[in-house]
């Protein structure tokens, strides 16, 4: 009798444990089989400055544009460079210029030390003009501008503050050479009594 009950634990024994190994090699597979390797990409900046000022003259030696920034840092192989605090000036020869402002901006150039051929701004983009005659504000959170196009747009809400007047509008497309805003929908004017 004790013979049987010791054969029939040994047997219980050797089938759990049979079991267990079973299991714990089935999830062992399991785990391997639906693990994919992803080899870490390495993000390498190759250029990085503080402090810069970029300065672009027309054929005949005047400046057009000035582009400062407190930072500037470009990744290996890519066609983009992460700008902060960017700030453009846009000279014209009537005197009317345009000045645009944000924390940050993406510049685009196929070359490195190439044209900018676009910066993507954003978080709290300004953009002012004044003239001699008058003077306004626009605020929108993101904004496109193509200096060599002398093209500007967002899609985003957009906020016009002039001396007597607010404009709000979702999306603006701007010609920087003529002087022109298209403001694209939604677009409310508000009268603001001047202060006495």
């Amino acid at each position: 009798m004790q013979n049987l009950l010791m054969k029939i634990s040994l047997r219980t024994y050797a089938g759990v444990f049979l079991i267990l190994t079973s299991i714990f090699i089935y999830f062992s597979y399991q785990k391997t089989a639906n693990t994919t390797y992803l080899p870490q990409t390495q993000v390498v900046i190759d250029q990085a400055l503080k402090g810069v000022q970029a300065t672009r003259f027309d054929e005949e030696g005047n400046v057009i544009q000035i582009l400062c920034m407190t930072s500037w840092q470009h990744r290996q192989g890519e066609n983009q460079s992460e700008l902060k605090n960017p700030h453009l000036t846009i000279y014209q020869p009537n005197g009317e210029n345009w000045d645009i402002r944000a924390k940050e901006g993406l510049s685009t150039q196929t070359q490195i030390h190439g044209k900018i051929e676009s910066l993507d701004l954003s978080n709290d983009v300004t953009v002012t003009r004044s003239s001699s005659q008058s003077q306004w504000a626009l605020k929108t959170k993101q904004m496109l501008v193509q200096p060599q196009l002398s093209l500007a747009t967002t899609k985003e809400d957009v906020f016009i503050e002039g001396q007597d007047s607010l404009i709000e509008a979702k999306g603006m497309r701007a010609n920087l050479k003529e002087h022109t805003i298209q403001l694209l929908n939604d677009v409310k004017s508000h009268y603001v009594v001047p202060k006495a």
